[in-house]
């Protein structure tokens, strides 16, 4: 495994742990008291986008557009970009 693939591997890890204590955290908004203390925050909206933001940045891991592999080309296709051979 390359060095970059560890690192993507710990991005991904981070990045659901975010995105289930966000997903967990919306529900606490219901509890009255709590409601009340930090409704004026819209926590609904914040751990929603902290969510959001949080798959966004796996995915832009997943397609390699960080932390891509050094020297790897996109499967094996050799000398092409977006589908169009280089001459």
């Amino acid at each position: 495994m390359t060095r970059q693939k560890i690192k993507r591997n710990r991005v991904y890890r981070v990045c659901g742990v975010v995105m289930a204590v966000s997903v967990i955290g919306i529900p606490i908004d219901g509890i009255g008291e709590i409601h009340d203390a930090i409704g004026f925050l819209k926590p609904t909206l914040i751990f929603e986008t902290i969510a959001l933001v949080s798959f966004g940045i796996s995915w832009l891991v997943k397609g390699e557009l960080v932390l891509k592999d050094k020297g790897a080309g996109r499967g094996g296709a050799g000398n092409q970009t977006g589908g169009f051979a280089i001459r």
